[in-house]
């Protein structure tokens, strides 16, 4: 049932009182036990037998300490045991929120407590126990009653059934079905309370020979159940018991003394109440008397009227067949008749009577149409005599918008009157018309049922013929009258027409004098929509910039972790091209798309000569995959200010025209345009391009930063820019400082804010994005940043990363097709062994095996000049990749560098304003004594490499330009690639002295040759030619053309010094692959050769012991 806290508080209270108390009890009984003890102990379970249990053995665990006695009263309440068996320790852990805490008990005590509780519940039994025993006792004798009035069919069963009944085992639930304990604390808490209580209601005891009869398992489960149901009944007594001793107790002080006074109440306020009790149950009697002779005079009438009927009936039997004829007959025709006659009349003047109604909310209704036309039409007129007054463009328009929103709700109101003016055309008077032909569908001839005459029906019909001309004739009536007030409507909604024409004359005369309107102000919203043009390009520019170098970026991570990536929209071409390749193009794209702004803004500083848009050359990569780069549509062309002005010139042509056209020249001012136009072009030139001298400021208080050496700032006119650039920011009325690094401002301070134009914001997010490119090619930071691969480096690592790959894919080709052929030299080997038979030893069979002999011979030497073979061109084949990978390699950087020095930077971009308010960072003494030192080492054009310096001196002064030094690189160290190279190329050969003088006569005559035809007069320069390289193997000649091929001159900056260090990175670490995979492709065919040789040896021995062993 219920687990209050007060339940378990009682349980606390009494585990505690019966715990100081021992015996000397024995555990449960046994099955035999029971069996032999027989009715010795018993508990009490619904006034039925049944076998002791332990009574405290399914809520106490920790009872294995003797001297424990109770749990303490503070302690949570404990939840009584779940049907199913005791809780165990798993369960406890599952359950752990929902279990109470443990109460510890001595299990000596659990007997004496269990007699405590039995008594002390014996002595409530009267009371408590007995009425929920008799309850139990009626409900059960209820149920029983339902099943008897059932009567279910009686079923004659076998004698064999009746015997496995008397076999099967006795139940001691009723259509209960058993859960788990698992099943029962998953539960919830009310429906885990709702099914113990089911339980024990559900569970009967069994007497003794049914117990007898339980097998082990089930006697098991009818044992727990037991202790399960005695104990919470037992805990339930006890509760009821506590509680009628509290309730009968009186309390006492520490003395003894009652607490409580004896309460006397005054006989006359006794009396009082008595009176006030036989007064209110007078009244109510009197109430009730006389309700019930009302109630039985009225049964009296109902009763007598019946019984007079009744009598007059039968009285009208005994009359004779003329009087029986005349009431039974006639009398009633004559009221049908009469009732017929009564009905036509009342459905005459409830028609009429519906028709009157119609015609007068008809006419309220046509009233209250033609005041509505009246008061739209004083309306309009008021707004007409408004016109004149207006001064401005937007004012004209607003009294226009009233007059049509005026016309737009009366023609919907109109509307909304004609569908009720219509409802009583068509819907109201069909209600009328539908109740006639109802009528004459009701009235029914005796024929069909009815109790109408033909002639009665015809009667009506006539009748009702004068109802209907009425409403057809009142229908047409009120049809002209609606077309009338629709007439009436249209007229009203004419007067619109009188208000556009007052409202077209003086727009027009507002036009000429503002330069406004449709066709006045045309000019101007012809040059807002360019001006908005040009400037939605710009922006999109800028954002397709942008998103480039997004891509870029993405495509040096995607180089760096060797992964392949592709964007949205991006066609599948794009996409298989190969890394290096698409970084070159997109970075292409971006210089190309930098060089466009910076000439489109008029950004690049004057007399600077970058060379952007020279062509780069196409590397390798490019000729290997056949790609081509392909330019994006210019978004921007020309320059931004000559759009503006451009786009100004256009204006003032059309509105010159238009002026002439109309014969209005002389309202156009001495700019030619109207004033208000010449105001609204000179402000707007202000906003995109900005004050032609001096600079604007405006007051405004900083609100707070939100950024890097940026502020949010709100002017005085209530409005917030965001993101302002902190060099734009000076304290207000103060003149700027000069510092090192930014000004910084608190907030709420009060300043003056410089005016930024469209172009000047555009030019300062272009420098933002060059600043961006140089990180992502490593110019910027200084140094470098190590977590960062650039973009030219990202391409160098990719090119060299598909090298090394191409080379592994074709080794492992070539091996792959090789070691067929290995497998079968090897089957025809294992062949051979497998024919060498001991009957090949005798002279017999001389040239059997002699043909055995030379056949395994032939192979091996096959093998060895197979694999001689094949190691070497695979050798060659290692070493043209490798001088392919050079060549690429060499030509990657190469158009890398030249596109680094042909690429527009911010040392070739204007300043902007407040770059004059930051100093420039001071060169320390290593700096300077380094700058020194490479500018005199440096002299005629070539420098040491020493450029970070210079590079990060201009770029804290961007007025200076390009300073940086050039340079002559030959940075690729071919050495060990040419000795791995050497290792595979015969020995050179000796030469004798007759021949080594020979070879010196050769080359004395070609000087002499040389040097004679130089002296003739008129001829030709000679060519120059090929330094000698007769001296020198092919390995060496290799490495010195190919050391010449990669020498290139370019300027030294940081992203020139990442890029030249990363080719001789990767040249390093694939010239060490290369001797690898050569050292690897040496082992594993010499291993070949060598076990091939052993196996040769091995061979000869097995056929001489084959000889040897047959001779003896």
């Amino acid at each position: 049932g219920g687990r209050s806290e007060t339940f378990f508080k009682e349980l606390e209270g009494m585990v505690g009182s019966g715990g100081g108390e021992t015996t000397d009890e024995q555990p449960p009984p046994t099955k035999t036990e029971t069996k032999a003890k027989g009715q010795q102990e018993k508990i009490v379970l619904k006034g039925e037998s049944r076998p002791p249990v332990d009574l405290f053995k399914s809520i106490f665990e920790d009872g294995e300490d003797e001297s424990s006695s109770s749990g303490s009263e503070d302690d949570e309440p404990e939840k009584g045991p779940q049907p199913g068996g005791p809780p165990s320790a798993d369960t406890d852990a599952d359950n752990a929120p929902s279990r109470p805490p443990k109460i510890a008990f001595n299990p000596s005590s659990k007997r004496a407590a269990s007699a405590a509780i039995d008594s002390k519940a014996a002595d409530s039994s009267g009371s408590d126990s007995d009425d929920s025993s008799s309850k139990q006792k009626k409900e059960k004798k209820k149920a029983k009653k339902a099943k008897k009035g059932k009567k279910p069919a009686k079923v004659v069963e076998p004698e064999e059934d009746e015997e496995e009944e008397q076999e099967r085992e006795p139940e001691f639930f009723d259509n209960f079905v058993l859960k788990s304990d698992e099943e029962v604390a998953a539960m919830p808490e009310a429906e885990r309370n709702a099914y113990i209580e089911e339980h024990d209601n559900r569970f009967f005891p069994l007497q003794q020979e049914e117990i007898d009869r339980l097998g082990d398992e089930t006697f098991a489960l009818y044992e727990k159940v037991v202790t399960e149901v005695n104990v919470r009944r037992a805990i339930k007594a006890r509760i009821m018991v506590t509680a009628k001793e509290k309730a009968d107790s009186q309390p006492v002080d520490k003395d003894g003394n009652t607490c409580v006074e004896i309460t006397l109440i005054p006989g006359d306020t006794v009396t009082g109440y008595v009176e006030g009790l036989r007064e209110s149950l007078l009244s109510v009697m009197e109430d009730e008397s006389q309700k019930r002779r009302v109630k039985n005079d009225l049964l009296c009438e109902e009763r007598k009227e019946d019984l007079t009927e009744e009598l007059e009936e039968r009285l009208r039997l005994h009359w004779p067949r003329k009087g029986r004829t005349e009431v039974k007959y006639r009398q009633p025709r004559e009221g049908e008749l009469v009732a017929h006659r009564q009905k036509s009349a009342r459905f005459l003047r409830q028609f009429y009577k519906r028709l009157d109604d119609q015609n007068q909310n008809y006419q309220e209704l046509s009233d209250e149409v033609t005041a509505h036309a009246d008061e739209f039409v004083s309306n309009v007129n008021a707004l007409k005599e408004t016109l004149k007054d207006q001064g401005s463009l937007a004012a004209l328009q607003g009294v226009e918008m009233k007059s049509k929103k005026l016309l737009a709700m009366f023609k919907p109101e109109c509307e909304d009157y004609h569908e009720m003016l219509n409802m009583l055309v068509t819907a109201e008077p069909q209600k009328l018309a539908n109740s006639i032909t109802e009528l004459l569908r009701l009235t029914k001839t005796f024929p069909n049922g009815g109790d109408y005459d033909i002639k009665e029906v015809n009667d009506l019909k006539e009748l009702l013929v004068e109802p209907q001309v009425k409403l057809d004739a009142v229908v047409e009536d009120r049809r002209e009258k609606i077309m009338a007030l629709q007439d009436y409507e249209i007229e009203a909604m004419r007067v619109t027409r009188g208000f556009k024409t007052e409202y077209e004359k003086c727009l027009q005369e507002l036009s000429l004098r503002e330069g406004l309107g449709k066709k006045y102000g045309a000019p101007r919203r012809n040059a807002q929509e360019r001006l908005r043009t040009e400037v939605t390009r710009d922006e999109y520019s800028a954002n397709r910039l942008d998103e480039m170098l997004d891509k870029l970026e993405k495509l040096c991570e995607a180089a760096k972790k060797g992964k392949a990536v592709r964007f949205d929209g991006e066609e599948d071409e794009e996409a298989a091209l190969p890394l290096a390749v698409r970084i070159k193009h997109t970075t292409m794209s971006v210089r190309t798309g930098v060089r466009r702004r910076v000439e489109y803004l008029e950004f690049l500083k004057e007399g600077a000569e970058v060379g952007a848009d020279d062509e780069i050359p196409v590397d390798m990569e490019e000729e290997g995959c056949g790609a081509v780069h392909q330019e994006e549509d210019a978004m921007v062309v020309g320059t931004f200010s000559q759009a503006i002005k451009t786009l100004q010139q256009q204006c003032k042509e059309e509105t010159y025209e238009l002026y002439s056209a109309e014969g209005k020249t002389d309202l156009l001012g001495d700019s030619g345009v109207p004033e208000s136009l010449a105001k609204w072009l000179f402000s707007n030139n202000i906003k995109v391009l900005g004050p032609e001298e001096g600079e604007i400021l405006n007051e405004a208080t900083v609100v707070t930063p939100d950024g890097p050496h940026t502020y949010t700032v709100k002017y005085t006119s209530g409005i917030e820019e965001k993101k302002v650039p902190a060099v734009l920011i000076k304290p207000f009325g103060a003149a700027p400082v000069r510092a090192p690094e930014p000004p910084t401002f608190r907030e709420g301070e009060r300043v003056d804010v410089h005016f930024q134009c469209h172009r000047e914001k555009s030019r300062r997010r272009l420098r933002s994005q060059v600043s961006r490119l140089e990180r992502i090619i490593a110019k910027t930071p200084v140094p470098p940043n190590p977590g960062w691969l650039g973009a030219p480096s990202a391409a160098v690592t990719d090119s060299v990363r598909r090298a090394a790959l191409k080379s592994d894919s074709t080794r492992e080709a070539a091996s792959a097709g090789f070691a067929k052929l290995l497998d079968a030299w090897e089957a025809a080997r294992k062949r051979h062994v497998s024919q060498l038979r001991p009957q090949l030893g005798s002279p017999d069979a001389a040239g059997e095996l002699k043909n055995l002999v030379e056949r395994e011979e032939k192979r091996g030497r096959e093998v060895q000049a197979a694999v001689a073979k094949f190691k070497e061109k695979l050798l060659a084949i290692e070493a043209d990749t490798a001088k392919e990978a050079v060549k690429r390699l060499t030509s990657v950087m190469k158009g890398w560098a030249a596109m680094l020095d042909k690429m527009v930077l911010t040392e070739d971009l204007q300043a902007l304003p407040g770059d004059e308010l930051i100093i420039p960072k001071r060169k320390s003494l290593k700096r300077l004594r380094k700058a020194s030192r490479s500018s005199s080492a440096g002299a005629g054009g070539e420098g040491d490499g020493e450029g970070d310096d210079a590079e990060a001196e201009t770029a804290t002064a961007p007025s200076v330009g390009r300073s940086w030094p050039r340079r002559t690189w030959s940075v690729l160290d071919l050495s060990l690639l040419k000795k791995v190279m050497e290792a595979s190329l015969p020995p050179p050969p000796v030469l004798t002295d007759e021949e080594l003088a020979e070879k010196e006569k050769e080359k004395e005559a070609a000087a002499k040759a040389k040097k004679k035809a130089a002296g003739k007069k008129g001829a030709p320069p000679p060519e120059e030619e090929e330094e000698d390289l007769g001296d020198l193997n092919e390995a060496e000649v290799w490495e010195k053309k190919a050391s010449e091929e990669a020498t290139f001159s370019s300027y030294v900056t940081t992203a020139h010094r990442c890029l030249v260090a990363t080719c001789s990175s990767r040249l390093e670490a694939f010239s060490k692959r290369f001797e690898e995979a050569g050292a690897a492709i040496r082992a594993k065919y010499e291993g070949v050769q060598e076990r091939e040789e052993k196996w040769r040896g091995k061979w000869g021995g097995l056929v001489v012991d084959l000889k040897g062993e047959f001779e003896k």
